[in-house]
């Protein structure tokens, strides 16, 4: 765990940062998911998708 802490803080990883969704598979989805870019399917939206291709 000490190392882990040191490379984060070596990298400037803040704990906001790593408890926020950057970090956080579910967040991160839920996040996507939210704004639309993910259908509950957990598909590209198909604006998403044009955009991503």
């Amino acid at each position: 765990m000490e190392q882990l802490h040191e490379a984060f803080q070596a990298h400037g990883v803040s704990k906001e940062e790593f408890e926020g969704p950057r970090f956080q598979r579910k967040a991160h989805v839920l996040g996507h998911i939210a704004s639309g870019a993910l259908t509950q399917a957990l598909r590209w939206a198909p604006q998403r998708a044009a955009r991503v291709a």
